[in-house]
């Protein structure tokens, strides 16, 4: 009788220990799974996730960079709702206009200009997003930026050569008499001048993500820009006339600030 007690107790027993680890498996399976299918549900950029866009305009048609300085931009998500945005844009222009006057003997009507301009900027700043939704992530965020370009053009009439240096010139609709000959007068645009520019935007905006780590956008800026254009220098040799060929614009920096809208839409991904 104690003998089938015994044996009655131990397969209990083991019964026992053996649901309870059975009954511990499952919950760690069901928590594997739904632990698995929140994160195949995670469409939002986590911690750690890089992302980057371009501006899809729908009434142009076109494809470009983000924003109005034509920047290639990144973020970096230190948290899944803090992120520390960068950008940065690289231009430059070299073109050449000339018109050769092949008849005649009259060389003042050789014309060439030669325009070159670097243009180098970058901007840093950071977003804080806010709860939105599963496919909703509103932000705002700050950023600052750091533009410098250089312009330079070399203008031969003739066997007039004038270079400027840090600023484009354009010619005028008329021409000045000046004895027996004829010039023509040119005038310094300050939108044409080289500068450096720094720049301070309170941004809004949000994602709307549309799959997994696949999102549309737009934003909203609020900004503040100080430009200060360098000096134009003008240096001319071939020419014998005391005549004035340019008008120098005088005020030499600008600050600006106001809203602006990014044109088009958001496209970006994360990866």
């Amino acid at each position: 009788m104690m003998k089938r007690t015994l044996i009655t107790m131990a397969v209990c027993l083991s019964a026992f220990f053996a649901n309870g680890q059975e009954s511990e498996s499952e919950q760690t399976t069901v928590k594997q799974r739904k632990t698995k299918t929140y994160n195949e549900d995670q469409l939002k950029a986590e911690k750690g996730s890089i992302s980057t866009e371009l501006n899809f305009n729908p009434f142009k048609g076109d494809l470009k960079f983000n924003n109005s300085l034509n920047q290639i931009k990144f973020r970096f998500f230190t948290k899944p709702n803090f992120a520390i945005r960068a950008g940065f844009n690289v231009s430059s222009v070299d073109s050449t206009f000339s018109n050769k006057n092949y008849y005649g003997t009259n060389t003042n009507s050789n014309y060439e200009s030669k325009r070159e301009s670097f243009t180098i900027g970058a901007n840093i700043g950071i977003e804080k997003h806010l709860k939105g939704t599963r496919r909703l992530s509103p932000f705002v965020g700050v950023d600052v930026s750091v533009t410098d370009r250089s312009a330079n053009q070399k203008i031969t009439s003739g066997q007039v050569i004038t270079e400027y240096k840090n600023s484009w010139a354009n010619a005028v609709p008329y021409n000045y008499y000046n004895g027996s000959t004829t010039q023509v007068l040119y005038s310094l645009n300050p939108s044409d001048y080289g500068y450096t520019r720094v720049g301070l935007n309170l941004i809004t905006g949000f994602d709307f993500y549309m799959a997994k780590h696949f999102f549309l956008g737009y934003e909203f800026n609020f900004g503040i820009n100080s430009t200060k254009y360098k000096d134009a220098e003008i240096t001319q040799t071939g020419n014998t006339s005391t005549t004035p060929v340019n008008d120098p614009v005088l005020k030499n920096k600008s600050l600006s600030f106001g809203p602006s809208l990014m044109n088009g839409i958001r496209i970006g991904y994360i990866f």
